[in-house]
């Protein structure tokens, strides 16, 4: 029986893996209790050790990872519809009865007579769900409650349901007499269409998609069960814990935590041979985990080795002669096998195999709310829908299942809606409203319908917290209005979140740890604050944490001291804190220090320079505090005059803005939560952009065919998001982290970090200054840069309005451009810069545009050049100060939209000199011979009607005109790669007015 050898044709067992080594989301888990504690979170009874129990697996409300909920096997198929036995984690790793046991549950529906009824046909033209004719007889059976949405032929349901007992069905006996007889005498003349088992309550699914087992191997498995399961019971009952880790370790193989994973690992090993290290990394060995073998180490200090294989090169397991005493040690003799795996065919997994725009639920568990919905549709109108996507109808709330419900019902206060809103959100379900599914059966992809769904929630019951229907967070659809209405909502968020900032001693009290108010951040030794925040990226397990850790001593006599950490998942409220106390200042810092080595694995104070980023452990970022708090300037406008003239006053206002700089972190996906902490310093910005360098070279490259070099770019790749991530903080949400896989994200991120670095500017302009100085002449005086409003009335403000109206290009027509006002402006030093290229020829007038939160450094500093380090992924002609003729084209780079509908504009006076001219992209270094590059497109203002002002500068002011070139530009971009060459004129505030 030991020696049967196992083993089937590469064909049956080789089932496609996971590509991109991204580990699988698993909805359910399965498993033998190891102990008598657990409870059944149906019944409420205690789990028996080693009974089968199986999970539904939700997002913990405490930590950033998901948590089981137990139940028993039979309450857990009362509670929950499993469509694939691929979404149990650990399904494989049960014996093969029990194996069986769930894909019966599965198949089971059972057929319950309670969710039919007889009904008198109506006005109604419904068509059969069985023969599809519409039904014309006097009577019809019509679906209610998992059934909700089907009707049919009284003949077609007996035909279906040969074994129902018609006179249970509900509705018969509300019939006459007469009407009874005769509908009894049509049943019984009906003849069954075959002898089957009862229908499953899932119409529509045929037999032959039934979840099963394909013959040519059923009986292989479970033979190979059998054997293993053998094995495993005689080890459990005869040898020791210590004794199996030491097979373990004798046969160099990965020992895992706990009894049953001992056990399964070195069953695993006896019967099919000791696993080789990992042939990608070499770090690791090989380790069996849900149907596949797959290395747990890391691929480099960033990234997890993704490799996975079904077929590793085994070498016989030995057993040391120290083990002989245990008699099934004694007569072990290895023998060559090969594990085989089930190759379930699922209804679901077939279904997500050939994904049917027709029918983009399938697969999908829906439960129908009470209403009311639009158009006066009822439950069962929004049911035949659902069932026509493909979806699935629950009777009650599922784990992960999605709701269809309306934000009237999620709001009522009528008692037995509330407490159907509360089971839902208990359940963590995902609350959608009725007109989304109009979204969703446009879906291309089972992704798309998921990403669909979630980016269109109602509300977020899915991180394991309890919401009620009183306080629900409602996330409308992106619509302009509810956009607005969120945004409001989030606006008034950061700024309470800003008034509880307070930075003593050179760093921020965690607003988390109550004790802003009375403590400070205790320094060590050489004046560094005990304060830290740490950041975690694993995106093959979609991680996405932070951990921050502080000592705080009390400010009042007699001192006392507190160590805060808090930890959870970034940009979400999943997590958790603790403030513990300390004798004294030596053992608080101890403490400190032993948690930082315990997440960092490296000694609190290591320099940048020497710091080891380590495998599963976490990174410090680096946050630039500054010596004073930024102060909200609404606080203290009101008790200060200002002495700048009212225009300029407004101005700054503008452009120094604490909520619009909240809003731009957010639409970068940036954790809004952890900035306001500090701000991530300029070296750590500059670094994320060497990041992306590196991305933008491997994505540059043609893919490699060879298999190890396709796995070696995806590591590459995987190891570089994951840095970039941990670098830069991003709030997805729930979902996980993206890998920057495609050069249009990586332009998209390196805009990011270039308005980044300005807003670092901004930031540092808004520290406080002067506390006798009303802030906004502190912040003008902080620009060195003399701005003066330009009088209305005035030729040149003519001039600029006659500019900016006439070179509004065709295509930009979803909004046009008005005036709010004009100034000229001076930045200290840069005509004396200007100066060497005063006598060049050929200057113009020019545009340029930029997001609003990003003109107080420009002003301040100038327009900029990106860095060495930034990749150039994005710039069509290299790196340099890009400009336009045509304003609308400048005037989107200010990034607007109907919530955040004005911006800025830069006119300035370009040294151009001679133009390298290309009607194609060319990032090449300029030649010497040219002074800037322009790229020439298909449009551009009419030369006719250019005005030169005194200086010999040009204001190409005229109509839109075609050039006659055909290339990759609908209009002129000028670009120089000098600052020198570039002195700011005009500042130009607009309306953008959306149509």
């Amino acid at each position: 029986e030991h020696e049967v050898h196992l083993s089937l044709p590469h064909s049956l067992y080789a089932a496609a893996l996971p590509l991109d080594g991204m580990e699988t989301d698993y909805k359910y888990q399965t498993e033998y209790a190891k102990s008598n504690r657990s409870t059944c979170r149906g019944c409420k009874l205690s789990i028996n050790q080693g009974s089968l129990r199986m999970a539904v697996l939700v997002q913990s409300s405490t930590f950033d990872g998901k948590m089981p909920l137990w139940f028993h096997f039979h309450c857990f198929f009362k509670k929950s519809k499993v469509l694939s036995t691929s979404d149990i984690k650990n399904f494989d790793g049960l014996k093969f009865e029990d194996q069986e046991k769930i894909r019966n549950a599965m198949q089971t529906d059972a057929f319950d007579l309670g969710n039919f009824g007889i009904k008198r046909l109506g006005e109604s033209k419904d068509k059969c769900t069985s023969c599809s004719k519409v039904i014309s007889d006097p009577f019809f059976v019509d679906g209610k409650k998992r059934e909700l949405g089907t009707v049919y032929h009284v003949k077609c349901f007996v035909k279906k349901s040969p074994s129902a007992d018609m006179q249970k069905v509900s509705g018969l006996s509300k019939l006459n007499a007469q009407d009874r007889t005769d509908l009894l005498d049509a049943i019984a003349t009906v003849k069954p269409a075959s002898k089957k088992r009862p229908a499953s309550a899932n119409e529509g699914q045929s037999n032959s998609k039934k979840s099963k087992l394909e013959d040519p191997n059923k009986e292989a498995l479970r033979k190979q069960s059998e054997l293993m399961w053998k094995l495993h019971n005689t080890l459990e009952a005869e040898v020791t814990k210590d004794a199996l880790i030491g097979l373990l370790d004798y046969n160099e193989q990965h020992v895992p935590t706990g009894l049953a994973a001992l056990l399964d690992a070195v069953v695993d090993g006896m019967v099919f041979g000791a696993l080789p290290p990992c042939p990608s990394c070499n770090n690791h060995t090989l380790t069996y985990s849900n149907g596949e073998y797959r290395c747990m180490g890391m691929a480099n200090k960033w990234a997890r080795c993704i490799y996975t294989t079904r077929e590793p090169k085994r070498r016989p397991f030995r057993v040391p002669k120290e083990y002989h005493d245990v008699a099934v040690l004694r007569t072990y003799k290895y023998k060559p096998r090969t594990r085989i795996f089930a190759t379930t065919v699922d209804d679901a997994e077939t279904d997500k195999a050939a994904f049917s725009k027709k029918r983009p639920l399938v697969g999908l568990n829906f439960l129908i709310g009470k209403g009311p919905f639009p158009n006066d549709q009822t439950a069962r109108d929004v049911a035949v829908t659902v069932k026509k996507l493909g979806g699935a109808i629950i009777l009650e709330p599922s784990n992960g299942a999605v709701l269809i419900t309306s934000k009237e019902e999620m709001k009522s206060s009528v008692e037995a809606r509330r407490k159907f809103i509360e089971r839902a959100s208990h359940a963590h379900m995902r609350p959608i409203c009725v007109s989304s599914l109009g979204l969703l059966r446009k879906a291309q992809s089972q992704k798309e319908v998921e990403q669909l769904i979630n980016e269109n929630l109602l509300a977020d019951w899915r991180s394991g917290s309890d919401t009620h229907s009183d306080d629900l967070a409602v996330v409308p659809a992106k619509s302009a209005s509810s956009k607005a209405s969120q945004q409001r909502a989030l606006d008034q968020e950061m700024r309470e979140a800003v008034v509880k900032m307070r930075i003593k001693g050179g760093a921020v009290v965690d607003p988390d740890s109550g004790m802003e108010d009375i403590a400070s951040v205790l320094k060590d030794c050489k004046g560094r604050p005990l304060s830290a925040v740490l950041g975690m990226v694993d995106l093959v397990k979609g991680i996405n944490s932070y951990y921050r850790l502080q000592v705080l001593v009390s400010d009042k006599e007699p001192k006392r001291y507190w160590v805060f950490r808090a930890w959870g998942r970034t940009g979400t409220t999943i997590g958790g804190n603790k403030v513990e106390n300390f004798a004294n200042a030596h053992s608080a810092t101890d403490h400190f220090e032993d948690l930082y080595r315990e997440k960092t694995g490296n000694d609190w104070g290591t320099s940048k320079e020497d710091f080891q980023k380590l495998p599963f452990k976490f990174f410090p970022l680096e946050m630039d505090y500054g010596e004073e708090a930024m102060k909200m300037k609404q606080e203290a406008i009101p008790h200060i005059p200002s002495k700048l003239e009212a225009r300029i006053q407004a101005l700054m206002r503008f452009l120094f803005d604490e909520a619009s700089l909240q809003e731009a972190l957010r639409e970068f996906e940036i954790d809004t939560r952890k900035m306001p902490l500090g701000k991530l310093s300029r070296s750590q910005i500059r670094q994320a952009y060497g990041v992306l360098g590196e991305l933008s070279q491997i994505l540059s490259t043609k893919p490699p065919k060879l298999e190890s070099a396709v796995a070696s770019r995806h590591t590459a790749l995987l190891s570089n998001s994951t840095q970039f991530y941990t670098l830069i903080p991003h709030d997805f949400g729930l979902k996980a982290p993206p890998l920057l896989d495609n050069l249009d994200v990586i332009k998209t991120k390196s805009r990011m970090l270039e308005d980044l670095l300005e807003m670092e500017v901004a930031y540092n302009l808004m520290k406080t200054g002067d506390s006798q100085v009303n802030p906004l002449d502190d912040h003008y005086a902080k620009l060195h840069n003399r701005i003066e409003p330009l009088d209305h009335e005035s030729k040149e403000f003519q001039r600029i309005v006659e500019y900016m109206q006439k070179t509004h290009a065709s295509t930009h027509s979803r909004y046009t451009l008005e005036v709010v006002d004009i100034f000229s402006v001076e930045r200290e030093g840069e005509a004396e810069q200007y100066q060497a290229f005063k006598d060049l020829s050929n200057k113009m007038l020019l545009w340029h545009g930029s997001r609003r939160t990003n003109w107080a450094g420009i002003l301040a500093q100038g327009l900029r050049i990106a860095p060495p380090e930034a990749p150039v992924t994005g710039y069509m002609f290299g790196k340099g100060i890009y400009f336009a003729d045509m304003c609308s084209k400048s005037a989107n780079y200010c990034y607007p939209s109907h919530e955040m509908s004005q911006g800025c504009m830069l006119l300035c006076e370009v040294a151009l000199g001679k133009m390298h001219e290309c009607s194609t992209a060319d990032d090449s270094k300029l030649k010497k011979e040219y002074d800037s590059r322009k790229g020439v497109g298909a449009t551009c203002p009419d030369p006719d009607t250019y005005y030169t002002d005194e200086n010999g500068v040009v204001y190409p002011t005229g109509h839109p005109k075609s050039t006659s070139v055909s290339g990759h530009l609908l209009y002129n971009e000028f670009i120089v790669y000098n600052t020198a060459q570039v002195r700011q004129k005009y500042l130009v505030w607009v309306n953008f007015n959306f149509k």
